[in-house]
């Protein structure tokens, strides 16, 4: 009975159960499962037998149901078996139920579904063609969750892919532009207040960027019991060439046809449309520049703030004119007159702009031309004596500002004239093209070089050293090299011509601030080397020349007594409140070829000017260091320590701290008995790096002495920063203490100071006994001195 039961409602159901043993591979189903898979009941089957039964196109479906069943997984499938000569829409579920396979599940009849499904799918195919046709897009706004959905040809009409559409309402908000988005929130508020149908013509963003008209109409379709809206629907028409034929309809009423370039830019700053004279200055076809911002003109030379300003204007004034540049299609730059005014519509808002623009360019030709006649010397291209002059009164007021010194070279060809003479003025000025040339190319960016007429240059020299000796050298030296180039040959076709220049050099410091007196002083120094021999150059002040000439010769011997090792060192020693040697100080001697032992204040201060203080100074510290090492090895002098003097320069050097440490290893000196003594003014032009160097010596032990202390600006706020051991009183000081009360203060406090820094303290140029009584008595334990021992070499 119960068996009937089962099946009476199998049937009604229309669904079967079925069980499947791997074991035996069979399946076997009930009897509504058999008739569902047209077989008859009680019938066992083999599943690839049941398979045979399957539509082909469902076939992968059954495949992978299978798969997900000997997986020991659930399944579900929708497929079609054969129902006599057609084909019967079934829904088959299953799952395995133990380890061995077992597996049972269910099969239910779902044909009529599957028919109103395709039905109803076939009639919404039909009325999406239908919309498509007519070119509608549709969207369907639900109030309640806040969200519109749209068909696809709304989508298309905005470039937007549906797959990836936000159906938020605020997504739909935002793609109104933002100047027509109030009257469309109002519409759509008057609709929603059963005020009427919405219908609005605005622009929406396209997925590109730009903006589409369309016509947008909707109305509400659904309302709750208490007459809240809860669903409104409506459809969307592109009327974006309408609104071009509107808007061409109104420029066309404009006088468009000028001579002059002409654009018409919409209200958001778009080119509407350009005429053919625009096409003509900027190189663009007029009709491609629709659609493209005016910035596409924008050449650099102005930033954004300044073209929001000229549309600021605009806007604010009704109109604006300027000169400016813009970019030519080709690249180049173009100068323009440009004028913009704003035309508004009938509501008083801006509905487009209208920019005209007149070619500048043969107008600042022609300006440029009587320019460059005016100021230029039309063979050569260089300025001319007018231009000259005024450069001569700018430089000179420049000087008499910041000090810097500068020089005016005037220069004139030598054996110019036979050349012009034999062979033609042709001839004569392609070699003047030539020398200009030559002249330029080792000018700096700041220099002028001048062609007065004739054989004639003039070159203008600014920014030179402040001192005027320096400034001579510096100037010589261009003069020289100048010179070097005019002397070299000239190949002028197939005549070589073998020409040099005699050069003046006049100082602006002798020039008493006119530009007038100093050419003539430089064109009085250039007759005095024409004299001279030609081929050379001469000082307008014969004094300067002199010095120039001396302070050259001086650096020429100092660089050669580097080369040949003309130096050594001498050692005064330094002693105790015992008079016991506790070290010495290495002091720089010359030995001259001719002069004989020079003191170093002949030679330090060019040594400075020149850089050569660097080599000079290296060769100090590998002398001293070695001489260090040399001590060391013998138990009487071990202890000795070596003072030895740095340069500002020297010390300045970013590997000033490298070399000593490497000179020091390489000498095996023990770097506690190396005592470096540098000056307050070293110091305190850079304190922070100073301190820097000196740590970093400070860890490989090397000693630090401040000399000349009291000289400078003494302060406390940076000796407690800086590791020094020892402060040395300076030679003045001591010199003055039995004569000035003032001294014997200065020199007292400086040996307190010292002693409540924890610094040893040392009193240089100690020459009388009463000097040293006075040093002992005041605490100063340590000294340095004739009255102990004059520099000399080590015995």
């Amino acid at each position: 009975m119960r068996h009937q039961i089962n099946h009476r409602i199998q049937h009604l159901a229309r669904l079967g159960n079925w069980h499947y043993s791997a074991g035996g591979d069979r399946l076997e189903g009930s009897d509504e499962a058999c008739r569902l898979f047209g077989l008859p009941a009680g019938a066992i089957l083999h599943p690839r037998k049941l398979a045979e039964r399957i539509h082909p196109q469902d076939q992968a479906a059954l495949q992978t149901a299978w798969r997900e069943l000997m997986n020991g997984k659930h399944f579900t499938v929708e497929l079609r078996v054969r129902d006599g000569e057609s084909w019967r829409w079934l829904y088959i579920s299953g799952e395995a139920v133990d380890a061995d396979m077992q597996a049972i599940g269910f099969v239910q009849d779902i044909h009529a579904r599957k028919q109103r499904e395709l039905k109803l799918g076939a009639q919404a195919q039909q009325l999406a063609l239908a919309m498509t046709a007519s070119g509608e897009g549709l969207w369907d706004w639900n109030l309640a969750a806040q969200q519109v959905s749209h068909n696809a040809q709304w989508c298309h009409l905005l470039g937007l892919d549906p797959s990836h559409l936000s159906h938020a309402t605020d997504f739909f908000i935002h793609l109104i532009h933002p100047h027509d988005r109030p009257a469309v929130q109002a519409r759509i508020g008057a609709c929603l207040q059963g005020k009427g149908s919405y219908v609005s013509e605005h622009r929406l963003r396209h997925h590109d960027g730009h903006y589409v008209w369309v016509l947008d109409r909707g109305d509400v379709v659904e309302r709750d019991d208490a007459g809240t809206v809860l669903r409104m629907v409506g459809s969307l028409s592109d009327i974006s060439q309408r609104r071009a034929a509107d808007e061409e309809l109104r420029i066309a009423a404009s006088v468009f046809d000028a001579q002059e370039g002409m654009l018409i830019v919409s209200a958001d700053q778009l080119i509407l449309r350009a005429n053919r004279a625009f096409g003509e200055i900027c190189g663009y076809n007029s009709a491609r520049l629709a659609g493209q911002s005016p910035l596409l003109l924008r050449t650099g030379k102005y930033d954004l703030d300044f073209y929001n300003g000229i549309w600021e204007a605009v806007a604010s004034s009704g109109s604006w004119q300027g000169e400016l540049w813009i970019k030519h299609q080709q690249g180049r730059f173009i100068p323009v007159w440009m004028t913009g005014s704003a035309i508004r519509d009938d509501s008083g808002a801006i509905s487009h702009y209208i920019v005209t623009l007149s070619d500048l360019s043969q107008h600042k030709a022609a300006e440029r031309e009587i320019h460059r006649l005016a100021f230029y010397d039309p063979l050569t291209g260089l300025p001319n004596r007018r231009l000259l002059l005024e450069r001569i009164d700018h430089a000179l007021l420049t000087h008499q500002r910041n000090g810097n010194e500068g020089a005016l070279l005037f220069i004139d060809l030598d054996n110019f004239k036979p050349l012009n003479d034999s062979y033609g003025h042709e001839m004569g000025d392609r070699l003047l093209k030539e020398a200009a040339e030559r002249l330029g190319q080792r000018l700096r960016q700041d220099d002028t070089i001048a062609r007065l007429g004739g054989d004639e240059f003039v070159v203008l020299l600014e920014n030179l050293d402040s001192e005027p000796a320096k400034a001579a050298s510096q100037a010589e030296h261009v003069a020289e090299l100048l010179g070097s180039l005019l002397a070299q040959p000239y190949h002028l076709g197939s005549h070589i011509h073998h020409c040099s220049g005699s050069i003046g050099i006049a100082l602006f410091s002798d020039s008493a601030g006119r530009a007038d007196e100093l050419l003539r002083q430089a064109d009085l120094a250039m007759y005095q080397a024409k004299t001279a021999g030609r081929n050379t150059l001469r000082f307008y002040d014969q004094a300067m020349q002199t010095a120039v000439q001396l302070r050259l010769a001086q650096e020429h011997a100092l660089r050669e007594a580097i080369a040949a090792q003309q130096f050594v060192l001498h050692y005064q020693k330094q002693v105790d409140n015992n008079g016991v040697a506790t070290g010495y100080e290495a002091l720089l001697r010359w030995e001259h070829p001719q002069r004989g032992l020079t003191p170093p204040g002949y030679f330090i201060a060019l040594a400075e000017e020149t850089g050569l203080i660097i080599p000079l100074g290296t060769w100090v510290l590998e002398q001293a260091c070695q001489q260090l090492a040399r001590w060391g090895k013998h138990k009487d002098s071990a202890h000795l320590r070596l003072a030895v003097n740095i340069s500002p320069l020297q010390f300045q050097q970013d590997d000033f701290a490298d070399t000593v440490i490497a000179i020091l290893q390489q000498s095996g000196a023990t770097p506690e008995r190396l005592e470096l003594e540098l000056t307050e003014s070293l110091l305190l032009s850079d304190i922070a790096h100073a301190a820097d160097k000196m740590h970093k010596l400070r860890k490989h032990g090397v000693l630090f002495s401040l000399d000349d202390f009291g000289t400078g600006y003494s302060s406390l706020s940076y000796l407690k920063h800086l590791p020094l051991n020892q402060l040395k009183i300076d030679k003045s000081f001591v010199d003055d203490i039995m004569h000035s009360t003032s001294a014997d203060a200065i020199v007292r406090t400086i040996i307190a100071l010292a002693h409540s820094l924890e610094l040893t303290v040392i009193a240089e140029g100690v020459e009388t006994a009463q000097q040293r009584d006075f040093l002992l008595a005041n605490g100063c334990q340590h000294h340095q001195g004739y009255l102990y021992e004059k520099p000399a070499p080590l015995s």
